[in-house]
């Protein structure tokens, strides 16, 4: 049997609603997740991703607009998002995107 290899990468851009941090029992930093709100048919949702390990909790303030690649992962009908690297992150309220209606092509005029 062959080895699939794929080059699909999966990435996930918003503004940061919220910066959590994850603690242990003895009230030592974990790692941080932040959240980002998802509009879809179905209403308004939060997505959680877990950032990677050593990143600067001062960069994911909340406003910054991020783009991050992730990998995920399924556990009980639960999806897990887990940054790999950053692709941008800037501070300030990003403006929201506007979707233009493309205009239809149009027949040329032959003179």
């Amino acid at each position: 049997m062959s080895e699939v290899k794929m080059n699909t990468r999966v990435i996930i851009a918003g503004d940061v609603e919220y910066l959590k941090e994850s603690r242990n029992e003895r009230g030592q930093i974990l790692g941080y997740t932040v959240q980002l709100v998802k509009r879809g048919q179905k209403g308004i949702g939060l997505l959680n991703v877990r950032l990677p390990e050593g990143a600067k909790p001062e960069s994911y303030k909340e406003g910054t607009a991020v783009e991050l690649e992730v990998d995920y992962s399924v556990f009980e009908g639960s999806v897990f998002f887990r940054a790999v690297r950053d692709l941008k992150v800037e501070t300030g309220k990003s403006e929201p995107r506007v979707e233009r209606p493309v205009p239809a092509p149009t027949a040329a005029k032959i003179a």
